[in-house]
């Protein structure tokens, strides 16, 4: 059996440290299921329940990731998968994963575009489908330790005149949960993969096995609001 603990407090702690990298957000909201069957707003939280559907900003994801990525530098053989938009967004991490990939570790990037160059031990996966391209998929699965953040993104933003994704990134909202379980962890990976193919049935279902609901924006846009004693900035780019 692994090591959950030991996953969740290495998770925590590098979430910690990672906000401030990011943006000043705090918060995330956990939802809870409404008597309609609708999921809407429960509560603000620092860190995310395990296995909890909560509200995340963008840039709270990214540190969601970061905090995987420590999972697996913590760990010893396992696989770390990692679900980019485009490989513009993972090259300013490209040394970090070459470090990871000095490692008795498997990484798996995914992410539409060309290769970059002397990433020799990383297997880019770059037939993405176009479905995919609203998820934020952090994952390792380990010998000791396994840690998953699995995210669908419920609003965009039109991109700025000069590009900036820093920007951006605090805009944007997504659905999500993170888990140590083994179990659900490994079996979301098995799945995972199997997306390689580019098969859209294959696509169908995976989103069916771990179907992410779209909670009314209009609910966490009031809920926010009606917390506005904190500092919009606490949100981690949800106001």
């Amino acid at each position: 059996m692994g090591d959950g603990s030991g996953a969740v407090r290495i998770f925590e702690q590098a979430l910690r440290c990672s906000l401030p990298l990011y943006c000043p957000g705090r918060y995330a909201i956990r939802l809870r299921e409404g008597p309609n069957g609708q999921w809407i707003p429960h509560a603000l939280v620092e860190s995310p329940n395990e296995d909890q559907l909560h509200v995340f900003g963008g840039n709270q994801v990214r540190a969601m990731g970061h905090a995987v990525e420590e999972v697996a530098f913590h760990s010893g053989r396992g696989e770390l998968i990692a679900l980019f938009p485009d490989l513009e967004a993972f090259l300013p991490l490209r040394e970090r994963y070459g470090q990871l990939a000095r490692k008795p570790c498997r990484i798996r990037v995914w992410a539409p575009g060309t290769p970059p160059k002397r990433c020799p031990k990383i297997d880019f996966v770059v037939s993405v489908h176009p479905r995919l391209a609203k998820y934020r998929l952090y994952l390792f699965s380990g010998e000791d330790r396994s840690a998953l953040v699995c995210c669908k993104q419920l609003s965009r933003v039109r991109c700025s005149s000069n590009g900036n994704r820093e920007a951006l990134a605090c805009q944007e909202r997504y659905i999500g949960f993170c888990s140590f379980d083994p179990y659900v962890v490994e079996s979301v990976r098995w799945r995972f993969n199997l997306l390689s193919c580019g098969l859209e049935k294959l696509v169908r279902r995976w989103e069916g096995f771990f179907p992410l609901p779209t909670p009314p924006l209009r609910a966490i846009n009031d809920f926010v609001k009606s917390h506005a004693t904190l500092e919009r900035s606490e949100f981690g780019g949800l106001s």
